[in-house]
Order: structure tokens, then C-alpha cells, then sequence
């Protein structure tokens, strides 16, 4: 257990099994958290995976 959510001033901040999580409120957490279940501790996109999804995104975008 020893899960733990603070609130500051400006940044919530959720403690657990999977790490440290800031976020400017509860749903950046929870997505965060998200990502890190699903991704695992390398949750972070890579600099690739990033260029990827902003190629695709962008084509998609030329195609409307």
C-alpha cells in the first residue's frame, strides 16, 4: 500500500510502487500513472517514438 497523493500549491504529486508523479492536477497523475503501468519503468517516450507519432498525426492531418 503506501500509496500517497499531496496537493500544493501548484503541482499534485502521487507516491507509489511505480514511482514519483507530478502533474498539475489529478488527471495528469492518472495519466501518468497510466503510462507507467502500461510502459513499465521506461514509461518515457523516446525522442523516435515522439518524431513518429508527430509524422503520423501530421499526415493524418494533410489527408482531411
Amino acid at each position: 500500500m503506501g500509496d500517497r497523493v499531496q496537493t500544493g500549491a501548484r503541482l499534485w504529486i502521487a507516491t507509489g510502487p511505480l514511482g514519483r508523479f507530478m502533474g498539475d492536477g489529478p488527471l495528469d497523475l492518472l495519466g501518468l500513472v497510466a503510462l507507467a503501468e502500461s510502459r513499465g519503468s521506461r514509461w518515457q517516450a523516446s525522442d523516435a517514438e515522439i518524431k513518429a507519432f508527430l509524422l503520423a498525426t501530421s499526415l493524418e492531418e494533410e489527408r482531411k
